[in-house]
């Protein structure tokens, strides 16, 4: 199985923040040290395009995250 991961892409949030971000890079490393996913490799994936991010959310809302809006 093929494991991707992006903790490295830190966005500083509020402490009390609902989604802390550095819950990703505990679970990246929990994963990394797991005997089931010993053989996986951990992989940083490439980032979506702007085509395959509109299957999923309104061109507004690319602009307003690009802008950091």
């Amino acid at each position: 199985m093929r494991l991707y991961y992006t903790d490295h892409f830190d966005l500083p949030l509020p402490p009390t923040h609902r989604f802390p971000m550095s819950k990703y890079r505990l679970l990246r490393q929990a994963v990394a040290t797991s005997r089931e996913h010993a053989d996986d490799p951990l992989l940083v994936p490439t980032a979506a395009t702007d085509q395959q991010l509109s299957l999923a959310h309104c061109p507004r809302y690319i602009a307003a995250v690009k802008r950091g809006t």
